[in-house]
């Protein structure tokens, strides 16, 4: 994703009512650089800047951007879920 899309989406969700925690968007800046992400990737990747982080928070924040329209998740059978941006928003 390029960092004009990301600046962007970043501003719908503020005008959506999300509030734009650092958590949140080392997230989202995470997952502009991945390539479908686990949230156990996700938060190996942001623990290492940010040790106050959980994986909790990982994947509360990764359900909300699921439920605000931006983020999907990627299901193959039996493996982890991946995450990536919903580019059809």
């Amino acid at each position: 994703m390029h960092e004009k899309e990301l600046k962007q989406l970043k501003e719908k969700l503020r005008e959506d009512g999300v509030r734009m925690t650092t958590q949140r968007i080392a997230i989202l800046d995470y997952l502009a650089e991945a390539h479908h992400p686990t949230a156990e990737d996700v938060y190996t990747a942001i623990v290492a800047k940010d040790p106050n982080i959980s994986m909790a928070t990982v994947y509360n924040n990764l359900n909300l951007f699921i439920k605000e329209g931006v983020v999907k998740e990627l299901t193959y059978g039996d493996s982890a879920s991946r995450y990536d941006f919903d580019l059809g928003q």
